[in-house]
C-alpha cells in the first residue's frame, strides 16, 4: 500500500533575478546571516564578471578589486531600490480594517526584498575573488551529494531545494591576510602539481604536514572507503615520511558493493583493507598505506603495542560497534591522540574531533544508544542483543518475500526494461 502524494507544482524565479533578493537566502543559525550574505555578494558579483571575462587566475589582484567594486555597485542599487520597496507584512496590517468578508482583501504579490548588506565583509570578498579558480576536493564531494540528492528528486517524490545553498570556509584563511598579494609567497608558490589548489589555499608547509602524516584507520566499510579515497585525493600520508595503518577483520560481501564504492565484483572474498588498500593507490600511487586484518580489542592489544601508538599523530573511526569505539577512545586517552570519530545511519552522520586535554573523551560524551539505529554491518554479520536479532528478522523477511515479489512485479510489467 502506499500513500498517494497531492501534486504540487512548483515554480522558480530567474536565475538572473532571484540572485539579487534576499528572500532565497537561509542561514543555518542566526549568526551565521552575515556570511551568508557575504557569500552571496560575492557568488553574483563573481558570476557578473564572468559574462564578459574569463575566470580570475589565482591571486589575480586586478579581478579581486573588480569583483570588489560589482559588489558595492550591486549594494548601491539595492539601497536604492529599498527606498520604494513595500514591506508586505506591513501593506496586510495597514489593509486589515478595510477587510470585508464579501469582498476580501487580496494581497497584490510583493516586490522580492532586494539583497542588501549594512556591514560588507569586504576582506573575505577580496580573498574569494583571489582564490575564485580554487577547486578543494571535500567541497567537491559535497557539492557531488547535493547534486546526486536533487537529480533523485526530479522523480517527484521528494521536494527540491528552493532556495540558495551557500557554502564556505572562510574561517580557514588565514587571519588579516591578503590573499590577492600572495603570488610571490614562496609557501603559495605552485609548481604544477595535483596538489596546487591545497597549497593554494593552505600553504605548502600545511600540505607537508598532512602528507607525512602517521594516522591508525580503523574499520574499511563505507565510512572508511571514504575516508582512504580522500586521503588518496588530498595527499595525506602520501610524502615520503607518511604512513596509513587501516585495519579491517572483515572481508567483502556482494551486500557491500552498493555503498563501499573501492569494491568492485571481483573483490567479493577479500578482506576489506587489502582491496580498499590496492583501490587507493590507483587514486595516488604515492599513498603509503599498510593493509592489516587484525581486530583492534582488549584481547589483541598485543598486535598494536605501545610503540605503535606513541608513533601516531592521530586515529580515524570508522567503526559499526561501541565496543571498538570505546576501546580506541580510552587508547587515545592514555597515549594523548587526536581521535576523529565519526559514524552513519542511513543517510544521516555526524563527526566528532577529540583532542586529549581539550575536549571531553568518546566515552565521557555521553553513551550512545546502541538500538537506536543498527548499522548494516553489525546487522548482517554480527546480530548481539535483542534489537539487533529483530532488525535481522525484518531484514531477512523482506529479503525472501518483499523484494523478488517486487522484482517479479517489474519483469511482468515491463519484460524489456527489466
Amino acid at each position: 500500500l502506499h500513500e498517494p502524494k497531492q501534486r504540487e507544482e512548483l515554480t522558480f524565479k530567474p536565475f538572473a533575478e532571484a540572485q539579487q533578493v534576499a528572500d532565497g537566502l537561509i542561514a543555518g543559525r542566526n549568526f551565521m546571516e552575515s556570511q551568508t550574505n557575504d557569500v552571496q555578494l560575492f557568488v553574483t558579483a563573481l558570476l557578473q564578471y564572468l559574462d564578459s571575462n574569463p575566470m580570475p587566475a589565482l591571486y589575480d589582484a586586478k579581478a579581486a578589486e573588480a569583483i570588489v567594486q560589482i559588489v558595492k555597485d550591486n549594494l548601491a542599487a539595492a539601497e536604492k531600490a529599498l527606498e520604494t520597496w513595500t514591506d508586505p507584512k506591513a501593506a496586510e496590517t495597514d489593509n486589515a480594517e478595510e477587510y470585508d468578508e464579501e469582498r476580501p482583501f487580496v494581497m497584490p504579490v510583493p516586490s522580492p526584498k532586494p539583497l542588501f548588506h549594512h556591514n560588507p565583509n569586504y576582506e573575505l570578498i577580496r580573498n574569494a575573488a583571489a582564490l575564485a579558480s580554487v577547486e578543494l576536493q571535500p567541497f567537491a564531494n559535497f557539492w557531488g551529494a547535493v547534486t546526486a540528492q536533487e537529480c533523485v528528486k526530479v522523480t517527484g517524490k521528494y521536494t527540491p531545494v528552493k532556495q540558495f545553498l551557500n557554502l564556505h570556509v572562510g574561517n580557514l584563511l588565514r587571519p588579516n591576510v591578503d590573499y590577492a598579494t600572495l603570488a610571490s609567497d614562496p609557501d603559495h608558490k605552485v609548481d604544477g602539481t595535483r596538489y596546487d589548489h591545497l597549497i593554494a589555499f593552505f600553504g605548502r608547509k600545511f600540505h607537508d604536514r598532512l602528507a607525512n602524516l602517521k594516522l591508525f584507520m580503523v574499520g574499511c566499510g563505507a565510512l572508511g572507503c571514504e575516508d582512504m579515497k580522500n586521503f588518496a585525493l588530498n595527499g595525506i600520508c602520501c610524502g615520503p615520511e607518511g604512513k596509513l595503518t587501516v585495519t579491517d577483520n572483515d572481508r567483502i560481501e556482494v551486500s557491500n558493493l552498493s555503498r563501499q564504492f573501492l569494491f568492485r565484483e571481483d573483490n567479493v572474498g577479500q578482506p576489506k583493507s587489502v582491496a580498499a588498500r590496492a583501490r587507493a593507490l590507483t587514486i595516488n600511487k604515492d599513498l603509503k598505506a599498510v593493509a592489516r586484518q587484525d581486530f583492534v580489542g582488549d584481547a589483541t592489544w598485543h598486535n598494536f603495542p605501545d610503540t605503535f601508538w606513541q608513533e601516531l599523530d592521530a586515529v580515524v573511526n570508522a567503526l559499526d560497534n561501541m565496543q571498538a569505539r570505546l576501546y580506541v577512545d580510552s587508547q587515545c586517552v592514555l597515549f594523548k591522540k587526536i581521535l576523529v570519530e565519526a559514524g552513519t545511519t542511513g543517510t544521516a552522520g555526524n563527526i566528532d574531533i577529540i583532542v586529549p586535554g581539550v575536549t571531553t573523551s568518546y566515552a565521557d560524551g555521553g553513551a550512545a544508544d546502541e538500538t537506536g539505529g543498527v548499522p548494516m554491518c553489525t546487522l548482517r554479520n554480527f546480530p548481539h542483543i535483542v534489537d539487533h536479532c529483530i532488525e535481522w528478522a525484518r531484514a531477512q523477511f523482506e529479503d525472501l518475500f518483499k523484494f523478488p515479489l517486487q522484482q517479479l512485479q517489474q519483469l511482468t510489467e515491463n519484460v524489456d526494461g527489466f
